[in-house]
């Protein structure tokens, strides 16, 4: 409680709130998604079809966490957790989380004739899930497939 002149200076004093308890408890998250391709397509002779893809991607979650709480403000006057002067142990924290997947991707596909067909496939991705000391996985993927026609 602001304190007035007769509480500060009359007998007895009455000092009103000293505690001044503060709180600050905030959470944010963070997402961001990136893509991109290109493509090629060519014949040659009439017979001879090739088209190639190839294609990237970015995704990144951040999560960061943060709590404050404090007491004994010198002034009622700046009610915020910056201006407390006493912080209970154990009860201020602050954390973060990270989750990215970075991937590269083609396809590669020729045919003859519009009869034979041969595509190739592959994908490279790279996973990480950040918390305290992270992990970090590599997937690689390569798919062949043949197809004839008559």
């Amino acid at each position: 409680a602001t304190q007035n002149f007769t509480q500060m200076l009359g007998v007895p004093s009455n000092p009103g709130n000293t505690t001044r308890p503060a709180f600050l408890f905030m959470g944010r998250e963070w997402q961001k998604q990136f893509n991109a391709f290109i493509n090629y397509n060519t014949s040659f002779s009439g017979l001879h079809n090739i088209n190639a893809m190839l294609g990237g991607e970015y995704f990144d979650n951040s999560y960061l966490e943060t709590q404050v709480s404090g007491t004994l403000a010198p002034t009622d006057d700046i009610p915020t957790v910056n201006a407390s002067t006493v912080f209970a142990p154990g009860a201020n924290y602050s954390t973060r989380t990270q989750f990215r997947i970075a991937s590269m991707f083609g396809r590669l596909t020729y045919d003859f004739d519009k009869r034979f067909l041969l595509s190739l496939v592959f994908r490279r991705g790279l996973e990480i899930n950040m918390r305290n000391l992270g992990l970090v996985e590599i997937q690689t993927l390569l798919l062949v497939t043949v197809m004839f026609s008559v």
